[in-house]
């Protein structure tokens, strides 16, 4: 179930890092590690964003798509979707299943 939110957290967190530079004119540049400095080339909101759209939308979401698409290795469409597709349609039958009641 909290795999659920994976992709949710993925969005608010790239989200959290542009409200947090465009509300202090400050971007992300580097980190601290036990005092070993990594510097980014890129702003961190940008890098997340990257990962949220190749790696989330593209490598993920979109194979699930077509995998579903398909009805091919249903298993692993499923599973690129996070079950979000399976999930909701089986909320979907038992709120039909509750309204039969």
């Amino acid at each position: 179930l909290l795999g659920r939110y994976d992709t949710f957290s993925d969005v608010v967190f790239t989200m959290i890092l542009f409200r947090d530079a465009e509300r202090t004119n400050q971007d992300i540049t580097w980190i601290s590690i036990h005092g070993h400095v990594v510097d980014f080339h890129f702003p961190l909101r940008y890098i997340s964003l990257f990962a949220v759209v190749v790696g989330v939308f593209i490598c993920q979401a979109l194979p699930g798509i077509v995998l579903l698409g398909r009805k091919q290795y249903l298993a692993a469409a499923f599973k690129l979707n996070e079950l979000n597709f399976l999930l909701a349609m089986s909320e979907l039958e038992l709120r039909a299943d509750e309204d039969d009641d």
